[in-house]
């Protein structure tokens, strides 16, 4: 039997054209303003995630209404909603997820070609804090380093890796801890789920049922943990491994 990804192509790039760039650039610039008094901000990261966003929505627009074309009008359960889009959000208010499919909220991670290159796929420990509280799904996305009319070399188009359901990044994930001390849950590429399979969960209505995972105490040092994940612990193991 052929698998998701084959029934639907879901691996082929999602085009990336002149007005997605001009748009996204428009969109950062607004939110960076929005979080000017949050302090410095990296105003390149933001216009990364933009463009991401459009590509993933753009992306989940096309292949629900191919499975389900009712259900993805006004009022329907597979309904795309760009909350990224919505005002009160770029103002530090609002749905907290990037995208909703009825009740399904979902982050877009992003990444630029370099990126991806030099860290691979992590989400840091408060950001995952914050996408569990909203978010039931992430998706993955990577984008080129610049436009394809700049350089014919780059990619023509974004490309979707894969996504994870938010409660099983700790169990799927590798806790670390970088020099600067930033808590980091690294994501090996086969923990993530195929795209063809987010479609087929969102046609089911497998992802509408959730609930977020409580912090228990850890059982070693007393601490509590986010997802199963003993933060001083693992700071402990590396600075064993350092001596």
């Amino acid at each position: 039997m052929a698998s998701p990804d084959e029934v639907f192509n879901l691996r082929s790039p999602e085009p990336l054209g002149p007005e997605d760039w001009v748009a996204a650039a428009q969109a950062a610039e607004t939110q960076f303003a929005a979080f000017a008094h949050y302090g410095p901000r990296n105003p390149a990261k933001q216009f990364t995630g933009r463009l991401g966003e459009r590509a993933a929505a753009r992306w989940l627009e096309r292949h629900l209404k191919a499975q389900a074309p009712e259900r993805c009008e006004n009022g329907g359960d597979l309904l795309v909603q760009k909350t990224f889009d919505d005002a009160a959000r770029l103002g530090a208010k609002g749905p907290g997820c990037d995208l909703r499919v009825g009740v399904v909220g979902i982050e877009v991670k992003t990444y630029r070609n370099r990126s991806w290159k030099n860290f691979g796929i992590s989400v840091s420990a408060t950001q995952l804090e914050r996408i569990q509280e909203h978010s039931r799904a992430i998706l993955f996305w990577l984008i080129p380093d610049r436009p394809r009319d700049e350089n014919p070399d780059e990619p023509n188009g974004a490309q979707f890796l894969g996504w994870i359901s938010t409660g099983a990044v700790a169990a799927k994930g590798v806790p670390h801890i970088d020099g600067d001390g930033l808590r980091q849950i690294k994501l090996p590429a086969r923990s993530l789920s195929n795209p063809g399979e987010l479609i087929e969960g969102l046609c089911h209505g497998n992802l509408a049922t959730w609930r977020r995972i409580e912090s228990v105490v850890c059982r070693a040092c007393g601490s509590q943990t986010q997802q199963g994940i003993c933060w001083r612990c693992q700071e402990a193991r590396q600075d064993r491994r350092s001596d």
